[in-house]
Parts: C-alpha cells; sequence; structure tokens
C-alpha cells in the first residue's frame, strides 16, 4: 500500500511537470516561428531606396498605444 501512494503521487508529480515543460515548449515554439517569420521578411528586404507602405505592413504587425504614466513625477 505504501508503495503504491508513492508511485501514485510520483506519478501525479511527473505528470505535472510534463505538463509544464509541454507547455515551456509550446511557446518556444511559438517564439521560433515568430522569428523565422521575421528573418524570412528581413531576408526578402535586405537593401532598399525607399520604405513603402508594403514594406512597413509586413514588418510592424500592430501597434499598441496605452495611456501615459508618470514618471519621476513627470509625464
Amino acid at each position: 500500500m505504501e508503495f503504491s501512494a508513492d508511485y501514485e503521487a510520483e506519478q501525479k508529480e511527473l505528470k505535472e511537470k510534463a505538463a509544464v515543460l509541454q507547455g515551456e515548449l509550446s511557446r518556444t515554439l511559438e517564439a521560433t516561428a515568430n522569428a523565422e517569420k521575421f528573418m524570412k521578411v528581413v531576408r526578402k528586404y535586405t537593401s532598399f531606396e525607399e520604405l513603402t507602405p508594403t514594406l512597413l505592413r509586413e514588418f510592424v504587425e500592430k501597434i499598441v498605444i496605452h495611456e501615459s504614466k508618470a514618471l519621476d513625477g513627470k509625464r
């Protein structure tokens, strides 16, 4: 009985660790895919004369604007 309880506790702990590691792996794979996508665009435009709207849209996915916050009493 004691060995069974220890085994079940160890299995539960291992499953929890596996879930955490799977989440980290998913985030890493997503970051890698995003970096590869960005590098593909960079390689496509290694040299350009003018910043066109099309070129800008390929490099900038979105712009997020937040309310300004005071830093050291200054805005």
